[in-house]
Protein backbone atom coordinates (compact mmCIF):
# COMPACT_ATOMS: atom_id res chain seq x y z
CA UNK A 1 0.00 0.00 0.00
CA UNK A 2 1.46 3.36 -1.32
CA UNK A 3 1.96 5.87 1.98
CA UNK A 4 -0.95 8.41 1.31
CA UNK A 5 -0.57 11.76 -0.39
CA UNK A 6 3.01 10.46 -1.20
CA UNK A 7 4.14 9.09 -4.45
CA UNK A 8 6.76 6.39 -2.92
CA UNK A 9 5.34 2.70 -3.01
CA UNK A 10 5.81 1.65 0.58
CA UNK A 11 9.13 -0.39 1.08
CA UNK A 12 8.19 -3.93 0.41
CA UNK A 13 11.74 -5.03 -0.50
CA UNK A 14 15.38 -5.18 0.69
CA UNK A 15 17.02 -2.46 -1.33
CA UNK A 16 13.65 0.29 -0.48
CA UNK A 17 14.67 -0.87 3.16
CA UNK A 18 18.32 -0.37 2.59
CA UNK A 19 18.08 3.37 1.20
CA UNK A 20 15.20 4.24 3.56
CA UNK A 21 17.41 3.37 6.27
CA UNK A 22 20.61 4.75 4.61
CA UNK A 23 19.02 8.57 4.75
CA UNK A 24 18.01 8.23 7.90
CA UNK A 25 21.83 7.38 8.86
CA UNK A 26 23.29 10.26 6.31
CA UNK A 27 20.69 12.42 8.51
CA UNK A 28 22.04 11.14 11.73
CA UNK A 29 25.90 11.99 10.37
CA UNK A 30 26.76 9.23 8.50
CA UNK A 31 29.51 9.68 6.00
CA UNK A 32 29.92 6.26 5.05
CA UNK A 33 29.95 6.30 1.08
CA UNK A 34 27.57 3.28 1.05
CA UNK A 35 25.36 5.20 2.87
CA UNK A 36 24.53 7.63 -0.22
CA UNK A 37 22.36 6.62 -3.45
CA UNK A 38 24.14 5.83 -6.30
CA UNK A 39 23.80 8.58 -9.40
CA UNK A 40 21.04 7.77 -11.70
CA UNK A 41 19.35 5.84 -10.01
CA UNK A 42 16.41 7.38 -9.22
CA UNK A 43 14.49 5.19 -7.30
CA UNK A 44 16.93 4.55 -4.90
CA UNK A 45 17.07 8.45 -4.26
CA UNK A 46 13.64 8.77 -3.37
CA UNK A 47 13.78 6.11 -0.51
CA UNK A 48 16.67 7.79 0.28
CA UNK A 49 15.31 10.96 0.51
CA UNK A 50 12.11 9.40 2.44
CA UNK A 51 14.05 7.94 5.39
CA UNK A 52 16.55 11.18 5.33
CA UNK A 53 13.28 13.46 5.46
CA UNK A 54 11.64 11.02 7.87
CA UNK A 55 14.55 11.64 10.09
CA UNK A 56 14.29 15.70 10.27
CA UNK A 57 10.22 15.44 10.48
CA UNK A 58 10.88 13.29 14.17
CA UNK A 59 13.85 15.87 15.19
CA UNK A 60 12.72 17.23 18.57
CA UNK A 61 11.58 20.84 19.22
CA UNK A 62 14.02 23.14 19.83
CA UNK A 63 16.72 20.75 18.69
CA UNK A 64 20.17 21.97 16.91
CA UNK A 65 22.10 21.15 14.15
CA UNK A 66 20.61 19.75 11.03
CA UNK A 67 17.42 19.47 13.21
CA UNK A 68 17.41 23.23 13.31
CA UNK A 69 17.59 24.29 9.83
CA UNK A 70 14.76 23.57 7.01
CA UNK A 71 14.94 20.05 5.14
CA UNK A 72 16.23 21.59 2.17
CA UNK A 73 19.02 23.17 3.61
CA UNK A 74 20.01 20.19 5.93
CA UNK A 75 19.61 18.23 2.36
CA UNK A 76 22.14 20.91 1.56
CA UNK A 77 24.42 20.65 4.22
CA UNK A 78 24.79 16.38 4.25
CA UNK A 79 25.49 16.63 0.23
CA UNK A 80 28.47 19.05 0.30
CA UNK A 81 30.87 17.60 -1.56
CA UNK A 82 28.28 15.51 -3.79
CA UNK A 83 27.28 18.11 -6.10
CA UNK A 84 26.05 15.68 -8.75
CA UNK A 85 23.82 14.05 -6.55
CA UNK A 86 22.36 17.03 -5.07
CA UNK A 87 21.42 18.25 -8.17
CA UNK A 88 20.27 15.19 -9.59
CA UNK A 89 18.19 15.13 -5.99
CA UNK A 90 16.59 18.58 -6.30
CA UNK A 91 16.36 18.57 -10.38
CA UNK A 92 13.70 15.71 -9.80
CA UNK A 93 15.03 12.73 -10.19
CA UNK A 94 14.79 12.23 -6.28
CA UNK A 95 12.07 14.80 -5.52
CA UNK A 96 11.92 18.37 -6.56
CA UNK A 97 12.16 19.69 -3.16
CA UNK A 98 15.91 22.04 -2.99
CA UNK A 99 16.06 25.59 -3.03
CA UNK A 100 19.20 27.10 -3.33
CA UNK A 101 19.77 29.91 -0.52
Amino acid sequence: MPYPGVNIPAPTTPEADYWLTAGIAVFHGSTAAADFPPLDAPQAQRYWLGGFGAAWAECPRDADGWCAQPLDVALMLALVGRGELLAQVCSGHGSPMCTMH
